[in-house]
């Protein structure tokens, strides 16, 4: 098993630089949605303890242990993100367009990377004193560094790909995108290892399922906010980013996440819902997946690269992150030969 896995994974290396040879963008941006989603939910994860821990919340003690598998992934997000940075001029071509001189000062390479260091140290070190911090003031500093880091890394990350569109509560928006997903990921997993009817239990699911209404609420209200706000001013440079957004089948895109969250937030709101492992399983599970076709609908549109193979790409890097964690999880529980022979 061990020799296909290798065998496998060569031929997937060679397919995917081949592939990425004579399609950089394609690749470049069907690997950010995944990327970006993945960092905003770490942090997300992080916000979610320093809150829990600093209201004393009991739901922490069921969370913890979901939540706190973000900290690998902050040690991993530097080579996860290190595409981005290396292809930083085939994916977001600042240099070929004169449109963006007047924001060259901000959008140019060597700054770009220095930013990206910055965000790099951030997560390490993040990383390194999240479980250590205990006192309130080290807990609100490490809250304000993750809050930062994710607003940037949506606005380098995403929002520079259309430098003309501005949007100022975009940053907050990616940033509701980590905790609503770092929030059903940890719904997800309390309703697979809690399953109990006891007293306890339910009220764990209650307090996690209210929590996870709360964020898809606050989604809801984040973007239900811009898009109101560029439809009323009808500026141009918000209608280059709506545009293709809106029309076609990227359109029907938006309709199906956004009605996956107002159909999930009403039976959030529902006590046997709450109290259900099964259904708060299914729900977390969609509201997943509603996440991942908000990223690519954000990412995709308007770029001029080929739709499918770009979401095919993104859909791929899904199965390789998700792939790699469960071997990654599976390996390092495995004992050492000495101590499995004694």
């Amino acid at each position: 098993m061990r020799s296909l896995a290798a065998i496998a994974l060569a031929i997937g290396a060679v397919v995917a630089v081949a592939f990425g040879w004579f399609a950089p963008r394609v690749v470049l941006l069907g690997w950010l949605t995944i990327a970006t989603s993945l960092a905003a939910t770490a942090l997300g994860a992080v916000l979610l303890v320093c809150m829990l821990k600093l209201g004393r919340s009991r739901l922490l003690d069921v969370w913890r242990t979901p939540l706190s598998s973000a900290v690998p992934w902050l040690y991993a997000m530097p080579v996860l993100c290190l595409p981005v940075v290396v292809g930083v001029n085939t994916l977001y071509g600042w240099n070929a367009d004169a449109a963006f001189a007047a924001q060259r000062w901000y959008l140019n390479v060597p700054f770009f990377v220095v930013r990206m260091l910055l965000y790099f140290a951030a997560f390490i070190g993040i990383a390194v004193a999240l479980p250590r911090a205990v006192r309130a003031s080290r807990l609100a500093a490490l809250l304000i560094v993750a809050f930062v880091s994710a607003n940037m890394i949506g606005i380098d990350g995403i929002m520079a790909l259309t430098p003309t569109w501005h949007s100022s509560d975009f940053g907050l928006r990616w940033t509701v995108n980590g905790l609503l997903i770092a929030a059903s990921l940890a719904v997800a997993w309390q309703a697979i290892h809690r399953r109990g009817t006891n007293g306890d239990n339910i009220r764990s699911r209650i307090d996690g399922a209210t929590l996870l209404f709360a964020l898809d609420l606050g989604w809801l209200y984040l973007i239900f906010v811009d898009y109101i706000t560029a439809w009323s001013g009808n500026l141009p440079d918000e209608t280059i980013w709506y545009g293709p957004r809106i029309h076609g089948a990227w359109g029907g895109v938006a309709v199906a996440f956004v009605a996956a969250h107002v159909m999930v937030g009403p039976l959030l709101l529902s006590r046997l819902t709450k109290r259900s492992a099964s259904t708060l399983l299914y729900l977390s599970g969609l509201m997943i997946v509603a996440q991942w076709l908000e990223a690519i609908w954000t990412v995709i549109p308007g770029t001029g690269v080929d739709a499918f193979l770009a979401s095919g790409i993104s859909l791929a890097s899904v199965a390789v992150i998700v792939g790699g964690s469960f071997a990654w999880r599976n390996q390092s529980r495995r004992p050492s030969a000495r101590i499995a022979h004694g």
